[in-house]
């Protein structure tokens, strides 16, 4: 895995160069500690079968060590998935992290710099629709912890030079004798436009993975578009590509209307979904979805609460 190779000396070649990544945390209260998260229940209707139920959550809390001459602090991050049917998927990362001067760095189980510069659709990743797609643009690290009963090791690293911003981590699952490599970058020109990238290869004991996306966003408040280009597969096998174009328009404060389009390559069925979601205040929101998932008719009414 040639990305392996190359990650220290990228590491501190950045380093060299880069400035305090602003924090991970929204709010801090007064003795440090902070949570936040994301959590909904969806209905989801396919092709008039029995209507199923989805709870997806992804919760962060973690403690800041602030007023002394470091700031340090650990981190927790929970990813879940709970349907009527099927067993459960829960992905658990951990982590102490120090900010620098140069930096944040990060030891234990960090979350994967790949998904954390990943851009997100109009659609949440907690959605049918959305987890569904978000199995295609995420990074093998993620899939694997995700998927299975092992929390790996690792270390990150996150910097910023100007208006751009990027990370690097690298994960290792030992039951699953896997090393995952990932290096992601994102450029603000301003406050309407920004451009991201990441690429992550892994190394399993039959085979060399990897996964990589490109996009361009522009929001402007009331409205506003996206481009994603994403793959994953094999580094010298076979690959499945996807290209995303989506937009919203807020015409009143509380609605926001979102219109998604997917191409997944060798697939010739129609991937689109159509989203109203009104806000309902502190934080709560109802939305509802209806579109067409690879040929398949699709409903979906959810309840979820950002926090």
């Amino acid at each position: 895995m040639k990305l392996l190779y190359f990650l220290p000396a990228v590491i501190l070649s950045l380093a060299g160069m880069a400035s305090a990544q602003p924090l991970p945390w929204t709010e801090v209260d007064a003795n440090g500690f902070y949570i936040d998260g994301h959590a909904q229940l969806t209905y989801v209707d396919i092709d008039m079968t029995a209507i199923d139920r989805l709870f997806g959550a992804d919760l962060s809390a973690g403690y800041v060590a602030l007023g002394g001459p470091l700031t340090w602090g650990v981190d927790m991050d929970i990813q879940t998935f709970r349907a009527d049917s099927g067993d459960p998927l829960t992905a658990t990362w951990f982590s102490l992290f120090m900010e620098t001067d140069i930096g944040q760095f990060a030891v234990g189980a960090p979350r994967p710099a790949f998904d954390d510069y990943r851009p997100r659709t109009p659609f949440n990743d907690l959605s049918l629709v959305g987890a569904q797609a978000q199995s295609l643009t995420s990074s093998n690290a993620w899939r694997t912890n995700l998927q299975g009963d092992e929390m790996p090791w690792g270390l990150r690293y996150d910097g910023q030079i100007g208006n751009l911003s990027f990370g690097a981590s690298v994960h290792r699952f030992d039951d699953a004798d896997m090393t995952a490599v990932g290096l992601a970058a994102r450029y603000r020109f301003d406050e309407t436009l920004s451009l991201a990238a990441g690429y992550e290869e892994s190394s399993e004991p039959t085979r060399d993975m990897r996964a990589m996306f490109a996009s361009v966003d522009v929001d402007y408040g009331r409205y506003g578009g996206q481009l994603i280009y994403s793959e994953i597969g094999e580094v010298d096998g076979m690959r499945v590509s996807m290209v995303t174009a989506s937009g919203f328009f807020r015409p009143i404060e509380p609605l926001t209307l979102s219109l998604t389009l997917r191409d997944i390559s060798e697939i010739d069925e129609p991937y689109y979904m159509v989203e109203a979601e009104y806000e309902l205040g502190r934080g709560a929101y109802l939305s509802l979805g209806a579109g067409e998932l690879l040929g398949r008719q699709i409903g979906e009414l959810a309840f979820g609460w950002r926090f």
